[in-house]
């Protein structure tokens, strides 16, 4: 018989801001299906020199953050 994962839902939302003072604006949240999601693709970008990145899920079911990858690219001028 097929064994299944449950699938876990879990809210990403990636902040930014330009200096440590600042208010950080934090990205629209995206969904991201433990299980069956392998990526987010942020859109649009998020800018700023300091970056943060936030989980949360309402899931009654335990899960545990082992790591994430976070690809950037520079765009403009530093």
């Amino acid at each position: 018989f097929p064994v299944t994962i449950p699938v876990i839902k879990v809210e990403i939302q990636v902040g930014s801001q330009d200096d440590f003072n600042d208010d950080g604006i934090w990205s629209d949240s995206y969904e991201f299906n433990i299980g069956t999601d392998s990526y987010v693709d942020l859109d649009p970008p998020v800018v700023g020199k300091l970056i943060a990145v936030k989980f949360t899920s309402n899931s009654e079911a335990r899960w545990q953050l082992e790591g994430y990858d976070l690809e950037m690219a520079l765009l403009g001028n530093l």
